[in-house]
């Protein structure tokens, strides 16, 4: 890991083998070589093989383009990452950075309901630590099914 960065939590890890394991199939499934994944995600063949392993995540760019270009899909804490998933969130603004004095342990988080879903993210940014918080809440009339 680069310096200064802190060891990922169990979750982390968790997270980053599950996505490693998904993209390795979603790759098999298409037939393509590493190098061809590689170049439709827009990333260098060394940082695939180490999304592959599970020693890193991917960012919600090229995470897009997985569930997009290699039918790519990820369930994780009842959150499903698909193509679906990014075309119901569409293009999203870049959120404000937030002051916090809390310590979060954990990289990535969702939770989901059958009307909302928050994503909580941690990002360090240039020695600077933000926490990303996105709240989708579906409105209207509500079919609820006794």
């Amino acid at each position: 890991m680069g310096k200064g960065r802190k060891p990922f939590s169990e979750e982390d890890r968790k997270f980053a083998s599950l996505v490693g394991s998904r993209l390795d199939d979603a790759i098999e499934a298409q037939d393509l070589t590493r190098d061809e994944a590689a170049e439709k995600l827009g990333i260098h063949r060394s940082m695939l093989f180490r999304y592959l392993a599970g020693r890193s995540v991917p960012g919600s760019k090229v995470l897009r383009r997985a569930c997009k270009e290699l039918g790519l899909s990820v369930t994780f804490r009842g959150l499903t990452l698909d193509a679906g998933y990014f075309r119901q969130i569409g293009g999203t603004e870049k959120p404000l950075p937030i002051a916090t004095q809390t310590e979060f342990a954990f990289m990535r988080d969702s939770f989901a309901g059958q009307f909302a879903r928050v994503d909580i993210r941690r990002k360090k940014h240039s020695g600077r630590e933000t926490l990303e918080l996105k709240m989708t809440i579906q409105l209207g009339k509500h079919d609820r099914k006794k």
